[in-house]
């Protein structure tokens, strides 16, 4: 195990130093050979975690319970985070558990002690019950994955009947 966290050490460096100053990317750019080298960054020799490279969620909530709808609306909300960590967050995904539920992530890094928010749709129709949905985002955190949780009651409408026709 340590020879291979020698090896990738050696390789990261060595990528690294054989780049021009020219040549930088900026965070917003990152490919994702480049986003496992952030990851692999985290890391120390002795494969213990490094803390000063961590980016850290500090959420005002991770689970929302919308109370009760009717079958077919539609429900928004956005969860607030602060970055409390070291280095800039990347949210590199952000997925829900079915296409019920749609994320929108930032784009952007978020600088450390800044703030940004995960929007979600959920679009509750068909989902008669109590749904519960996650939204996992993958970041350069620790852990790499976040479940966000959207739960409530989606009951059923009353049935729209069609207008009278017209003589």
């Amino acid at each position: 195990m340590k020879n291979i966290t020698w090896m990738m050490l050696l390789l990261v460096l060595g990528l690294v130093s054989c780049q021009s100053e020219s040549n930088e990317k900026s965070v917003e750019t990152l490919s994702s050979d480049e986003w496992d080298d952030v990851t692999r960054t985290m890391y120390k020799e002795d494969g213990t975690i490094d803390s000063s490279k961590l980016a850290i969620f500090e959420w005002a909530n991770m689970e929302y319970d919308f109370g009760t709808v009717i079958d077919g609306e539609q429900v928004e909300y956005s969860y607030k985070f602060k970055n409390v960590g070291a280095v800039p967050l990347i949210i590199k995904q952000a997925t829900g558990s079915c296409g019920c539920t749609v994320p929108e992530r930032p784009e952007e890094p978020i600088a450390p002690g800044e703030e940004g928010e995960i929007k979600v749709k959920f679009n509750s129709t068909g989902r008669i019950g109590n749904p519960r949905k996650e939204v996992t985002l993958r970041a350069n955190t620790l852990p790499y994955e976040t479940k966000l949780i959207l739960k409530g009651i989606v009951k059923a409408g009353a049935k729209k009947t069609q207008p009278e026709p017209r003589n």
